[in-house]
């Protein structure tokens, strides 16, 4: 009944003119939509939109958001980021679109939101870094440790050699 009353609530909320709305009801209705919530099936594309709206409100969990949906593989309109101002060329690329995305939250004016949008981004500027470099990061490893195992090679020779040219008496 909780659930539903507030799910109403929002519902309620969002009918006014878009300038009207508080963000923060585009954010509970999309994640009513998201997870199903109220009654619904579960709607990716209207989540998506609700988010949209409240990252056009100014609100960077819309954008934090829209970037988790896309990190879930939920494909997403391509009105909604022509709404939201981001090119064609990055929305081709997963990496490129959410690098985009998480700049843009991070860079809201928005304190609280700098933090979890700032992990974001340099979590996915690693995972690119490891998926560019990876083979690279192979070769260099499979390098330093045939170097290593080289030295060591030769140290235990140098070792047994000088064992055997100098023999002690053990008697």
């Amino acid at each position: 009944m909780e659930k539903e009353c507030k799910w109403r609530h929002y519902n309620l909320s969002t009918q006014r003119a878009a300038k009207d709305v508080n963000p923060y009801a585009w954010i509970k209705m999309a994640e009513y939509h998201y997870y199903g919530s109220g009654g619904n099936k579960r709607d990716t594309q209207t989540a998506a939109d609700f988010y949209c709206n409240a990252a056009l409100r100014g609100d960077p969990q819309g954008l934090f958001s829209l970037g988790y949906l896309v990190e879930e593989g939920v494909q997403i309109a391509d009105v909604t980021w022509q709404r939201l101002d981001i090119p064609v060329s990055v929305t081709k690329n997963n990496i490129s679109l959410l690098t985009h995305l998480y700049s843009r939250c991070k860079e809201s004016a928005n304190d609280e939101a700098f933090i979890p949008c700032t992990m974001a981004l340099y979590r996915i500027q690693t995972i690119y870094l490891w998926k560019r470099y990876y083979a690279l990061l192979l070769v260099l490893i499979s390098i330093a440790f045939g170097s290593a195992l080289a030295v060591a090679i030769q140290f235990v020779q140098l070792f047994f050699e000088r064992s055997l040219q100098n023999p002690t008496n053990s008697v």
